[in-house]
This record gives C-alpha cells, sequence and structure tokens, in this order.
C-alpha cells in the first residue's frame, strides 16, 4: 500500500506556501479527499480530449470514449484506470498526459510545472506516495503563481488558476471557501485525529476539557484556550491554544493533566490576553467535495446518503460510531444545530437529537430511527427547521442566497484582530465595483457593524451593483439604485430594519406570524438566520437585474429567540 500523506509533510507544504494548513486541506478535499485507491493505485481522472488532442484524433473513431474533442466519458473509482490503460495501449506518454492524478489532480501534461523532467518520473512520483504528489502541487503552484492567492483566501482566482475558466460550473471555489473554513475550525485532519481549536465544539473538546479540568460544556471557548496555552507553557509547547497531535499527546500521558481548576489559575491573565490576541479559527461549513467527473454523480451521492435510505431499519443511538452516525451529525448541523461531524454518538449528538425531536414533535428518546431519519431528511434539505407541513421546494434559486449560505458560519473576531475573510469581501467588493471604493476603504476591523458588507459580498458576487455605500444598512432601502422595493418578500430578497442607533440588513429565508427568518452578517457577530422582528421592517429590496422573484412566502416554524439588536 502506498505511503499516505503526513500531517508533518501537509504543515511543511503550507509554510513553504506561506499559506495555512487549512488552505492546503481544503484543496485536498475539493480535488479528492485522499490520493490513493482501497487497491494502492493512485486516483485517477482520465481526460478524453486531452488524448484526442495529444494524437491528433486519430483515435476519435476508433475509440470514442477514451478520444473525442469533447470531455467527458468519466467512469469514475478504479474503473478510470480501464480508461486509462487502454489509452496506454495506443499511445502511453498521451495516456500518461492525459489523466490528472493524486491527491491534488493534477494533470499529466503538467509534469514541468510540478517540477518533473518527464512524464514517466511525473508517474512514479505520483504513484510513490502521497507526500510526493504534496510536493509536486506544492512546486505546480508556485510554478503557477497561485500561492498568493491561497495566502489570500482569493478561492476564485485560485479556482480560476488551477481549475480553468470553467470553474464556476462546479462551483469550485464556493467548495474550496466552504473546506477552508472547515479545516480553519478545527475540522478531521488527514491522519484522522482531530486539530482542536477556538470554535470546536463535539465530545472530543469535552473529553479535552476533563483533562485540563475545566467545565466540560463540549464548546471550545476562551476559558478552554486559555487552559490549552497554559498547558502548553507547562509542558514546553508551542502557546498557540491548539490541541493538535504534540498538545494530545502530552495531554492524555498519564492519570491527569492538569489536577482541577489549577490550569484556569496557572498563567491565567497572560493567557487570556494572549487568547484575544491570537486571530480564532474561522467558521465552519460543511466541505464538499468533487469536480469535473465527481460533480455529475454529486446529485447520486446526495440522493444515496438520505438518511432514511442510509439508515433502513437500523435505530442509532447513545456509543454508535461510524460513517453512519456521521452522516447524522452532518443532517442535524444543515438542520442548524452546532455540533462537530467526528463520528461519535455522544452526549452531544445526543442532547442535539433531543432538541431536533422536541422541535419536530417527535418522540424525544435520542434515539435516531425511521421517523428522526425522516424529519432530519426534510430540515436538511431546506437548513432550517420547518412546520411540520412541507415547505414549497426551491426552484432557482438566487444566487447571492446560496453564496450567504456558503458563508454562513463566518464570524468575528473580537478585539484588535479582525477575521481576513470578512476584510476580503470589502477587497471583493472594490475590484468588480470601483465606486463603492471611497466608501469601504476605512473598513479595517470586523468589530465595525458589516451587515451590509455582508449583503453586499454576496450580491456582488452574483454580478450585481451593491449601493455605492453599502455598509450603511439603511442605504440599502434609501440608496440604492439597482434596487427595486417589493411590497412583499421572495426568498432571497433583501430585508432592512432599524434598529437602535442605526439599520439592519440581511436576506429573507422565511417567515412565521410575528419574525422574518433572517439570513444575514453580523448576527451574534456572524453569519447565520436569526428572528427579526416584522414591525422593525422599514424595506424589502431586490436587484433589479436579479432573477424575478417568485412571489411565494416560506413559513417556518418559530423557533430560537428574537433578535432585538444587532449591532
Amino acid at each position: 500500500m502506498a505511503e499516505r500523506m503526513s500531517e508533518d509533510a501537509i504543515e511543511r507544504a503550507a509554510d513553504a506556501l506561506g499559506c495555512e494548513v487549512a488552505a492546503v486541506k481544503a484543496v485536498i478535499d475539493v480535488e479528492s479527499r485522499g490520493g490513493f485507491l482501497d487497491d494502492g493505485r493512485p486516483k485517477i481522472l482520465f481526460e478524453r480530449h486531452y488524448f484526442c488532442r495529444m494524437t491528433d484524433g486519430k483515435h476519435d473513431a476508433s475509440a470514442p470514449d477514451i478520444s473525442s474533442s469533447k470531455a467527458g466519458g468519466y467512469l469514475g473509482g478504479v474503473r478510470e484506470w480501464g480508461r486509462f490503460d487502454r489509452a496506454c495501449a495506443l499511445d502511453r506518454e498521451a495516456a500518461l498526459q492525459s489523466a490528472s492524478w493524486g491527491a491534488f489532480q493534477i494533470m499529466g501534461s503538467n509534469y514541468k510545472a510540478a517540477g518533473f523532467a518527464d512524464v514517466e518520473e511525473f508517474y512514479k512520483a505520483m504513484c510513490d506516495s502521497e507526500d510526493q504528489q504534496l510536493a509536486a502541487f506544492v512546486k505546480f503552484v508556485k510554478t503557477r503563481h497561485l500561492d498568493d492567492e491561497l495566502r489570500r483566501h482569493d478561492w476564485p482566482g485560485f479556482a480560476r488558476g488551477y481549475n480553468g475558466p470553467g470553474y464556476k460550473k462546479n462551483h469550485y471555489d464556493e467548495k474550496l471557501r466552504a473546506a477552508y473554513l472547515f479545516h480553519a475550525r478545527g475540522g478531521p485532519r488527514t491522519d484522522g485525529v482531530r486539530s482542536l481549536a477556538m470554535g470546536a465544539q463535539g465530545d472530543g473538546v469535552a473529553e479535552v476539557q476533563g483533562r485540563l479540568g475545566v467545565p466540560a460544556d463540549g464548546d471550545f471557548g476562551p476559558t478552554t484556550k486559555a487552559a490549552v496555552i497554559a498547558f502548553q507553557e507547562t509542558h514546553g509547547l508551542e502557546p498557540d491554544g491548539v490541541v493538535g497531535p504534540r498538545t494530545r499527546e502530552k495531554l492524555f500521558d498519564g492519570a491527569s493533566a492538569t489536577p482541577k481548576g489549577e490550569a484556569a489559575e496557572l498563567g491565567k491573565d497572560a493567557a487570556y490576553q494572549r487568547a484575544a490576541d491570537k486571530e480564532p479559527a474561522a467558521a465552519d461549513t460543511g466541505p464538499s467535495v468533487g469536480d469535473k467527473a465527481r460533480a455529475a454523480t454529486d446529485e447520486v451521492a446526495a440522493a444515496e446518503t438520505k438518511l432514511v435510505d442510509l439508515l433502513g431499519d437500523k435505530i442509532l443511538l447513545t456509543g454508535a460510531r461510524g460513517p453512519d452516525v456521521k452522516a447524522v451529525q452532518n443532517a442535524l448541523r444543515a438542520a442548524g444545530h452546532t455540533l462537530v461531524a467526528d463520528g461519535d454518538y455522544g452526549r452531544i449528538t445526543t442532547l442535539a437529537v433531543k432538541k431536533f425531536q422536541a422541535t419536530y414533535k417527535l418522540e424525544v428518546d435520542g434515539e435516531v430511527g425511521h421517523a428522526t431519519a425522516l424529519a432530519l431528511d426534510a430540515a436538511a434539505s431546506e437548513r432550517i427547521a420547518p412546520l411540520a407541513t412541507p415547505v414549497p421546494s426551491v426552484v432557482n434559486l438566487a444566487p447571492w442566497l446560496s453564496r450567504m449560505r456558503a458563508i454562513s458560519g463566518t464570524k468575528e473576531i473580537p478585539g484588535a484582530r479582525s477575521n481576513p475573510l470578512i476584510l476580503g469581501w470589502k477587497d471583493e467588493i472594490i475590484q468588480r465595483y470601483p465606486q463603492c471604493k471611497p466608501n469601504l476603504e476605512w473598513y479595517v476591523n470586523d468589530d465595525t457593524p458589516w451587515c451590509g458588507l455582508a449583503v453586499a459580498y454576496v450580491i456582488a458576487d452574483a454580478g450585481l451593483r451593491p449601493p455605492d455605500a453599502p455598509l450603511r444598512a439603511l442605504n440599502w432601502h434609501d440608496a440604492w439604485q439597482a434596487g427595486k422595493k417589493l411590497n412583499s418578500p421572495s426568498r432571497g430578497a433583501i430585508l432592512v430594519f432599524m434598529r437602535p442607533g442605526g439599520g439592519h440588513v440581511g436576506l429573507y429565508e422565511g417567515e412565521d406570524d410575528e419574525t422574518y427568518f433572517v439570513r444575514g452578517g453580523n448576527q451574534s457577530n456572524m453569519v447565520n438566520v436569526t428572528r427579526v422582528r416584522k414591525d422593525r421592517c422599514v424595506g424589502i429590496m431586490w436587484p433589479k437585474d436579479g432573477s424575478e422573484p417568485n412571489g411565494v412566502r416560506i413559513r417556518l416554524a418559530g423557533i430560537g429567540s428574537i433578535s432585538t439588536n444587532e449591532a
């Protein structure tokens, strides 16, 4: 079996590129989720249009499935090797150059950019180990000058340079952004051990907290980070507040990591100061995988993983482990519950299931059987808990709402530091609409309300013009020349509200009798869905050049507290 990628190698690669480990892992997730098949051969995708071009189309008539001027013919997985082997029998060098290889799916035709003298040398490296594939990726990214895009989290820019001009067709940039956010928060590590950082939640966090002697509530907040830093200082580790392999090894080496309460007191003031100064991990949105042929199978894969079909007559309960549990956890997350999809059905997962069951008026037993799985499937499809009656299906979802959903979970950083993702939105808006620059270039700290910035970012990303001064929320109603007023909301409508000292703006997801469900930024210091009273709404808007609203009002269950001030 070929050697798998090591965590140290990923860290060295990130250092070489000057980017975060999470950025490298995002590319791995979206491209392949690992460089080898179960039989030990590297993952490949054979591109028949490359083979056609390199052989002047002389095999098009006799073998159209592996030689054609049009892309396609993908079989996926191990069956791609059958296509490749047939092409090799016709022209080995052309075949090697016509497949994308390994964890990073680098085309064989790019062997020189990846640092190899010839394609055979490239092929041997791809077959040798994932670390070799990683080294080729680093060289390729540097050769193509894409390392600065990774550092800036410029996902559209990286996607364009890495996957070509058709990247938007498969939402490659959105998948990269989502995968980055997931890993930046402390998602699964490639070696199977999760790195836990500020913002992580779940039973793994509770276990760490128990070792540190702080309240084991499963929420990695400032108290836990301070305790981790104090522990790291005591044991000669880098005091970064992240529970990685080395910290974990020390933490679980022995009967007790720290006497109860000691971690909270040991260097507490200094530790809290560093916790405030250090940038916490970014917010969580679960990653998507695949591109090209993989994108064509996304809908099939989604259908195959519906919980009702996946579980059959099985019942999951506390103590269960494995991919079925992870699927349940992901469904809970999509339905609005906060937990880590680690495949471990522990206390946090049980509580989330019980809360979900109570919301849907199911038997509250903390177990996932047929009825709970059916409700989870329905809730996950909408990402908001609906009423018992079905919510109308969403056709042609407004692209700006789709983008806002993709960035949901993004959090501001308290204190002097700011989330670079949020500040980066400003730059992307200015790049598309320079007239906004005078009113945005001063924005340098996410402590300043940013609800208008979030809406402007998703509107601009959809190719639509925001107000020239989008940070002032009320301008979305009073001064948006590219917007039009609606009498009633449709999904994706821009809702403008009054609040003490100013305004607030977000996107319409649905409503109950008293409130609108608003997806937007600067709501509890993050992008999420919150309820805002209808009597605070001063305007319902829609971009003039956007697709026409469908006029359907979405009724949702009145769950959760009502926001009174989004400042």
